[in-house]
């Protein structure tokens, strides 16, 4: 039995409740609720339950989410961030014409985690093996991805285990780096962290190149038994200054492989110090019924960038995003555009906008943008 809860509030007053439904089997599942801080909300914050947290399509906190020591785990809700299609959850909705309704929050990410938990008891009856309704919740939140690298200093710890992975919960083939960090600076020995492990798993090997795209690797470490979370290899990287990318491949009949690219060394090689003069931008007016509106700068080095575009009065209307080592985040040159679309998908209105260039963290460029349709 699962037991899905999108309703909650501050108030303590179901604990009878949640104990005989635990006590009976059942795996309960619960909201962390929609106020964007650390206050419990229940009945996801009562201890046999699975709190939810939300997160958007780039796995950040979800802006409205709680989060929270309580929360255990978090899972798709949706957020501000793209179009209609990808900020926002497909779901039922009550009317007069019984229809669906794109909708965001806690009470969206908590049935991810409900169905998560249904196929996993379905799997365990299809193999006639059984599985209690802890289990099955330890199962979910062992698999999940961690995603604390990704999130703000305060919401690290606060999310749960990480953003649910379904096929690793089902017993997929399953690899993933969970340190070192993609982005992140290490000195000396690295300790690689992460898992290999999956239904029909053969074995695993850990392995490690110079650069953010490697053409060449070396083997630390091989191993036929699987693994969860926990240390695979250690790397000395004494004396280099230097991107070295890390990857766990797990080996079947298939084969799946995770990568990070980290940095190591005294100090991080210097992102372009980009000014107005130093990239180029337009066509400036721009018509978005005519084309689309190019940026186009150079990194020194592969870095995580964002492109924030603004109305006259200081709103932003627009965020886009390049992870590291992809196109637009990529050592050298750079081209990616913008269609003139804010968030939401919709063209904006004719007018004055600001942008600026953001690269780990600091601004490397800034213009303005008038839209002349």
């Amino acid at each position: 039995k699962v037991m899905s809860m999108s309703f909650g509030g501050t108030s303590d007053d179901m604990s009878f409740a949640i104990t005989y439904a635990s006590t009976s089997d059942c795996v309960l599942v619960a909201a962390a609720g929609n106020s964007g801080n650390t206050t419990p909300n229940y009945p996801a914050a009562y201890v046999p339950v699975i709190a939810v947290a939300a997160t958007g399509p780039d796995d950040e906190k979800s802006s409205y989410s709680n989060y929270g020591p309580w929360v255990d785990v978090s899972a798709p809700g949706g957020d501000s961030i793209g179009s209609q299609y990808t900020r926002s959850i497909l779901s039922t909705w009550y009317s007069a014409n019984n229809y669906y309704a794109y909708l965001q929050g806690t009470s969206m990410a908590a049935p991810f985690v409900s169905g998560l938990a249904a196929l996993i008891k379905a799997k365990s009856i299809a193999n006639g093996v059984p599985i209690s309704s802890e289990a099955i919740k330890q199962k979910i939140l062992s698999y999940a991805d961690g995603i604390d690298d990704l999130n703000a200093q305060q919401y690290k710890g606060g999310l749960g285990t990480g953003r649910i992975n379904v096929y690793a919960s089902l017993d997929g083939l399953y690899a993933n780096v969970e340190s070192p960090a993609a982005g992140s600076i290490h000195y000396g020995t690295v300790d690689i962290v992460g898992s290999a492990t999956g239904e029909g798993f053969d074995h695993f090997s850990v392995e490690y190149g110079m650069s953010g795209a490697p053409t060449q690797w070396t083997t630390l470490e091989t191993s036929v038994t699987p693994e969860l979370k926990t240390l695979l290899a250690r790397l000395n990287t004494t004396g280099l200054n230097d991107f070295i990318t890390v990857r766990i491949i797990v080996n079947d009949l298939i084969t799946m492989e995770s990568r990070s690219t980290f940095h190591a060394g005294s100090s991080r090689p210097a992102i372009l110090d980009a000014s107005i003069s130093s990239f180029e931008y337009g066509p400036n007016p721009y018509d978005p019924g005519t084309g689309r509106f190019l940026f186009k700068y150079g990194l020194t080095a592969n870095a995580n960038v964002y492109i924030y575009i603004f109305d006259i009065t200081g709103n932003l209307i627009c965020r886009k995003w390049y992870p590291g080592g992809n196109p637009g985040g990529s050592q050298g040159e750079n081209r990616v555009y913008w269609d003139g679309g804010n968030d939401y998908g919709e063209i904006v209105a004719n007018g004055a906008y600001l942008f600026k260039i953001v690269a780990e963290g600091r601004v490397v460029g800034k213009g303005k943008i008038i839209v002349l349709k």
